[in-house]
């Protein structure tokens, strides 16, 4: 059976209760390129928008945006940083550098069950690079993100039972290659 056009499809029990929970999940205005990306202009120029980057990644988070041009949607699972997008892209818009991480700034917006007293530590969880961590507290702990170490690799976002994470892409003067 073939799927719908525009169906992701998750092996994930937590993917589908979580869009079945939340399927209006809000989508950054402006989304982070994948591994690898020069700088946006240079980026847009040299994209074919071959598709080849979308179907030689294993996560399946890159998809086209706008104009058909890839982005990286953590939605269901975050980037492995394998490097596949990379070594498919023909037209160079993706080059190995070492400057592809961070892909971009993760923030954390108020409807995170921590500022309502609830405890979920599920980002945390989810942090291979253990940049997130909930200090002691009378309170409910909330989550800090050291910022250093963080490679927004969209883990922690594909987690969150109510969406309050997102990565915005980073100024190419801060992350080099990357926009």
């Amino acid at each position: 059976m073939s799927q719908p056009e525009g169906f992701l499809y998750t092996t994930s029990r937590r993917g589908l209760f979580k869009r079945l929970l939340h399927p209006a999940s809000p989508q950054p205005a402006v989304h982070c390129r994948p591994p690898g990306a020069q700088s946006e202009v240079a980026f847009i120029d040299n994209c074919s928008r071959c598709d080849a980057c979308v179907v030689a990644c294993p996560a399946q988070i890159i998809s086209r945006g706008d104009g058909g041009f890839p982005v990286l949607d953590f939605t269901g699972t975050g980037c492995t940083g394998c490097g596949d997008c990379i070594r498919v892209c023909l037209p160079r818009a993706l080059r190995p550098a070492a400057t592809s991480w961070p892909m971009g700034q993760v923030s954390l917006n108020d409807d995170c069950l921590a500022n309502k007293g609830v405890t979920c530590q599920s980002c945390k969880d989810a942090c291979d690079f253990e940049v997130i961590r909930f200090p002691a507290s009378v309170t409910t702990p909330k989550p800090e993100f050291d910022t250093d170490r963080c490679v927004a690799c969209g883990e922690c976002v594909s987690v969150c039972p109510v969406n309050s994470l997102s990565i915005s892409p980073l100024p190419t003067s801060v992350a080099g290659h990357n926009r």
